[in-house]
């Protein structure tokens, strides 16, 4: 069964890894999204504003922060 793709699922914003301004298409993960342009996954973080990391960034979460 094919999942139907609705407009807010969808993400946008700069890609960390190729430096565009693109389209994030979701995962099956929560906040793991693929670019479109150049297929890499990244990390969504929300607060206040969204942010999109590589994975594997350590500074996803405030908290983390020394």
């Amino acid at each position: 069964m094919e999942k139907i793709l609705r407009f807010g699922d969808l993400g946008f914003g700069k890609c960390p890894h190729c430096e565009e301004h693109t389209t994030f298409f979701p995962t099956s993960k929560l906040e793991i999204y693929e670019c479109e342009i150049c297929d890499k996954k990244v990390r969504q973080y929300k607060n206040g504003k969204v942010h999109w990391y590589k994975l594997g960034d350590d500074f996803l979460h405030p908290q983390n922060k020394k």
